[in-house]
């Protein structure tokens, strides 16, 4: 059970990982829109949103190959909130990525 539950913090981990990457991109891209920066920090924070997307996706896949390795066992994790969670994340930064570009 030990081995499941530090494979759900790990994931978390990842999954806050993501946001802080995101919103770092966001700021950056405000910044950079607010201050009239050249275009290269305005790119750099859509990059920046756009990997943060990524990691999520990351976590996701080790989550899952070691939820898998790990197997059966008494204790049963939730796999669609895990997902769900991962998709939020990667959803949302696709979205804050398509409002940046539009903006």
């Amino acid at each position: 059970m030990r081995d499941h539950l530090a494979n759900e913090r790990t994931l978390l981990a990842w999954i806050r990982t993501a946001v802080t990457i995101i919103g770092l991109g966001f700021l950056l891209d405000r910044l950079a829109v607010q201050s009239s920066a050249d275009a290269i920090a305005s790119v750099a924070g859509i990059g920046l949103v756009l990997f943060g997307a990524v990691v999520a996706l990351a976590g996701g896949y080790s989550y899952y190959g070691t939820r898998r390795l790990l197997g059966p066992g008494p204790y049963r994790s939730n796999a669609a909130l895990h997902l769900g969670m991962v998709a939020a994340v990667v959803i949302g930064a696709a979205l804050i990525a398509l409002y940046l570009i539009s903006s």
